[in-house]
């Protein structure tokens, strides 16, 4: 193969690197599509229980009102994984962008 590298070592240090802000970028936008999923859990969830966040957000508007400070506050608890996994990944989505652009 190349210079002696079996299968593994190819993958490992070839395929990986490039990969990885691909990777990255998927792993982000599952996690916020998990997150945000609101249908699936009202479909499978019968207990309030185990309602998740969002199902939570939908279940504070009242029949014959809406209590806008609960709400809002709510909204902000549920995004803040979703920035801070962000924070986490910004670099790798920065590598991707400019994995074409720039040489290394």
């Amino acid at each position: 193969r190349i210079d002696g590298c079996g299968p593994w070592t190819i993958y490992a240090r070839i395929m990986m690197p490039l990969v990885k802000p691909a990777l990255a970028a998927q792993a982000a936008f599952t996690f916020v599509a998990q997150w945000n999923d609101f249908l699936w859990p009202l479909v499978v969830l019968k207990s309030r229980e185990l309602y998740t966040l969002q199902l939570g957000l939908a279940s504070l508007q009242g029949v014959f009102g809406v209590n806008w400070r609960y709400i809002s506050a709510a909204s902000i608890i549920a995004l803040v994984p979703t920035v801070l996994f962000f924070l986490f990944t910004q670099r790798f989505f920065t590598q991707g962008l400019t994995a074409g652009a720039v040489k290394e």
